[in-house]
């Protein structure tokens, strides 16, 4: 290739740099002559390529990996790199920012916008630094090498398994995330999982609660892909020692999808954590959570009251935030005004007034709630009533006429009336202001194309407390797997609840400060239906399993008897 360097000799007399004698000692011209004063210790690479950037007027880079966009290397592709010796680092504001040995190479600057489409915004860099990328990008998703073979390797974008003897040269790292994403909505995954393992690049996505591995690519895949990822959700791609979080949206076979971003760093690197949340989903109806008519009823009623607390409990992942959403859509009509604070907001909805909290300017659910108060709102939904400051700012609004709606981090509904007093609110106050505290489970659904009926043996009945005898006559099911549902056996997910209504009688019981048993056994004599009842009904309709059931089922939860069912 020619260079254009100008006189490079002339620069480095002219510089006062060397002299002639020691100069002309050295041979070769361009970026052959920076490389061979670097070897002989006549000047350094970097006081070489500083002097060529003042005198060209162009930006001078140390050039590494960690610098690098992934996207704006896909643009130009591995054959173009190779061939014309240059390095995409940057594509910003229609701007694709490319390495280079020679910037004034016009010929190989128009070659470049002609094919990337795109305007250049050449930097130089060394002969050495450009090597280095070029060897390590290179062993990556463009044309990946195995550490164990030192065989190319690439993707097929198709269906992103890899075979290490049937590669293809077309695969980029923009078309292997969008492709992971894809992969990840169509099997409705609420995660998906990038980590190091000791060898190999492992993806899990987290489909019905459950996590699965998808896929182990060569170790080389990750950094890459994470890098490609934290660009799409405007994180720092050389920032790899500290956690990171971002976002990031994209259409999707039709559908608004938003993916939350997490990074942290582990001993083998950086692990990524996707969770997609789409936008679509966030209209489930009440009805379709999956409330017994008994327990919806209930929750109807609470729904329709002026003012007061409407609860929903569990643990992280339980579906709280579902069924907190497809109570707004029952609520939600022209003639409310409601306000939600939420951390995040995670499904946009109509109408509704939507505020994220934001910790790094003061916006906290407290601070949201006391601002929210002023803008005459009918119903109000917090995301989490965690601590005194903002259950008593909460309290304060479900005394005023307006209706609240909330989590907490409780077992059970009993419970959750027990922890709004731990965190400070007064027993008289919370019989006040209590409509209604929903518990809840998520359980999978047993594939219904592939479900077996089963007989359960003595073992696995006497963790639930069931006698086999009364079992006998009642149906039970197992899951087989099969093509419908990915040979889990299991598809979807159903809610497993516990829905307490505040009775006159339970309120007086708050008052005088009753035990936990007796609050609970004021609400089954009042019509609750216990999470194990619930449970058990889904088991014999075939619509979950024993198995599942007694990985949700609270501690002393055991089922009751069948005459209570």
């Amino acid at each position: 290739m020619q260079y254009t360097f100008g006189d490079l000799r002339s620069w480095l007399l002219e510089a006062g740099h060397l002299d002639r004698s020691r100069l002309d000692a050295v041979a070769g011209e361009g970026p052959e002559l920076v490389e061979a004063l670097d070897q002989r210790g006549l000047l350094s690479t970097g006081e070489l390529m500083e002097l060529l950037s003042d005198r060209m007027a162009v930006p001078y880079t140390e050039l590494s990996g960690e610098m690098i966009e992934p996207s704006a290397v896909a643009i130009l592709g591995e054959e173009v790199i190779r061939k014309y010796q240059v390095f995409p680092v940057l594509f910003v504001a229609n701007i694709l920012t490319v390495a280079m040995v020679d910037p004034q190479d016009l010929f190989v600057l128009d070659t470049l916008k002609s094919v990337s489409g795109h305007p250049i915004n050449p930097i130089l860099c060394s002969p050495r630094d450009l090597r280095a990328c070029v060897d390590r990008f290179f062993g990556m998703p463009l044309a990946l090498v195995s550490a164990d073979e030192g065989e190319t390797e690439r993707p097929a974008p198709a269906s992103l398994e890899f075979d290490d003897e049937d590669v293809t040269d077309e695969i980029s790292v923009i078309k292997l995330v969008d492709m992971l994403m894809s992969e990840a909505l169509k099997l409705g995954a609420s995660d998906v999982h990038i980590e190091a393992t000791r060898s190999r690049t492992r993806v899990r996505y987290r489909v019905d609660g459950e996590l699965r591995e998808v896929h182990s690519w060569p170790a080389g895949f990750r950094e890459p892909v994470i890098s490609r990822i934290k660009v799409l959700a405007t994180m720092d791609i050389t920032r790899k020692h500290l956690p990171q979080d971002g976002h990031f949206s994209l259409s999707m076979e039709g559908a608004e999808v938003d993916f939350r971003v997490a990074t942290t760093p582990t001993e083998r690197g950086e692990s990524c954590v996707i969770r997609i949340l789409e936008q679509s989903k966030g209209a489930i109806r009440l009805d379709e959570v999956g409330f017994h008519p008994a327990d919806l009823a209930r929750i109807h009623h609470a729904l329709g009251l002026a003012q007061g607390f409407v609860l929903m409990t569990g643990p992280t992942g339980s579906g709280k935030t579902t069924s907190l959403y497809a109570m707004l859509n029952q609520v939600n009509s022209l003639s409310r005004k409601i306000i939600t604070i939420e951390d995040p907001v995670e499904y946009r909805l109509d109408i509704i007034n939507q505020i994220p909290v934001n910790h790094k300017v003061g916006l906290d659910f407290a601070t949201g709630m006391r601002s929210v108060l002023r803008q005459d709102p009918d119903i109000i939904l917090v995301g989490e009533i965690r601590d005194r400051e903002t259950a008593q700012v909460a309290v304060q609004a479900a005394l005023t006429g307006h209706l609240l709606l909330s989590t907490l981090h409780t077992n059970g509904t009993v419970e959750t009336i027990f922890r709004l007093m731990d965190i400070g609110i007064e027993p008289f106050f919370v019989k006040e202001v209590l409509n209604c505290v929903v518990a809840q489970r998520l359980v999978r659904r047993v594939c219904p194309y592939c479900r077996e009926e089963h007989c359960p043996s003595r073992e696995e009945l006497a963790p639930f407390g069931l006698d086999p005898d009364e079992a006998a006559d009642r149906r039970f099911f197992a899951p087989r797997g099969c093509y419908f549902c990915n040979l889990a056996g299991y598809k979807g997910r159903t809610a497993v609840m516990e829905v307490l209504g505040a009775s006159e009688r339970l309120r007086e019981a708050i008052g005088r400060g009753a035990t936990s048993e007796e609050l609970r056994r004021i609400a089954v004599e009042g019509g609750m239906r216990t999470f194990a009842e619930n449970a058990l009904a889904k088991v014999h309709e075939g619509i979950t399993t024993l198995e599942e059931v007694r990985k949700v089922l609270p501690a002393g939860g055991q089922l009751p008897s069948y005459a209570a069912v």
